[in-house]
């Protein structure tokens, strides 16, 4: 299904309680590759000042929130902030109907220079195959809505129903799974899939359902995470990812 006419979008501000008004600019992309943890993805410059990066854009910060940076010139998106939520969901179909939604490539342009704060997203879906998807969308968001996929950096979309803004998608997670924003984890392609395995046994493992067991000192949960750990300290390009079970364990454990 093609879209040919840029759709006008929006963007739902917590505090102040508004509507930021938005339009598309077809054919731009985010120069930068995506990064991501466990509960973050970054896309946007990664060796500039932040309080410069912060003085020549607007939008939303991550402080409040979500942060969306758009360029006080062109107000063009220039980067992102992610967060990956605890909370997973139980429905596939919600993953599927946005994988099927329409995709256009192209960049949200404010309608002024304003700042909001964003709330993020409600719940996160992992979706095996080829490739594997991460899928982070708000709950509640009919069937029936008008839906499309907005591509904005490589392996990333963000999702509009309705002409709202209200999740996002990164593709291959595993290939840009990074210990800091500052130093990307590159691994062959022969062992990403072995490392988005564990990461999504990860995510099936420190989930929102699972805080009150870690919070008791669950024995089960903890035999879990030292043996996905003593996995993922074999597992060429999963760094990342055992510095965030060691973490989780000194927090829960230690």
């Amino acid at each position: 299904m093609a879209m040919n006419i840029p759709p006008d979008v929006y963007f739902q501000s917590f505090w102040p309680e508004m509507t930021i008004d938005s339009a598309i600019t077809l054919g731009r992309l985010l120069p930068w590759q995506p990064l991501c943890d466990t509960h973050l993805l970054t896309v946007g410059p990664k060796d500039e000042d932040h309080d410069r990066y912060h003085l020549r854009t607007c939008g939303s910060s991550f402080d409040g929130g979500d942060e969306l940076r758009f360029d006080t010139e062109n107000l063009l998106l220039v980067g992102m902030v992610l967060t990956i939520p605890d909370k997973a969901s139980s429905d596939p179909s919600v993953a599927s109907r946005w994988l099927s939604a329409p995709l256009i490539e192209g960049l949200p342009r404010l309608g002024k220079f304003i700042g909001f704060n964003l709330d993020p997203m409600d719940v996160r879906h992992v979706v095996p195959g080829e490739p594997d998807r991460l899928i982070c969308v708000n709950e509640g968001i009919a069937e029936t809505a008008s839906r499309f996929r907005l591509s904005v950096a490589n392996d990333v979309e963000m999702f509009f129903a309705d002409g709202g803004y209200c999740g996002w998608g990164l593709t291959n997670p595993a290939r840009h799974l990074s210990c800091n924003a500052q130093h990307p984890n590159s691994i062959s392609l022969d062992m990403e899939k072995a490392v988005a395995c564990l990461l999504f046994e990860y995510f099936a493992v420190v989930e929102y359902d699972n805080i009150e067991r870690l919070n008791d000192r669950d024995h089960a949960l903890h035999k879990s995470l030292m043996d996905l750990l003593g996995r993922t300290r074999t597992c060429q390009g999963a760094g990342a990812l055992s510095a965030r079970i060691e973490d989780i364990l000194d927090r829960f454990y230690d």
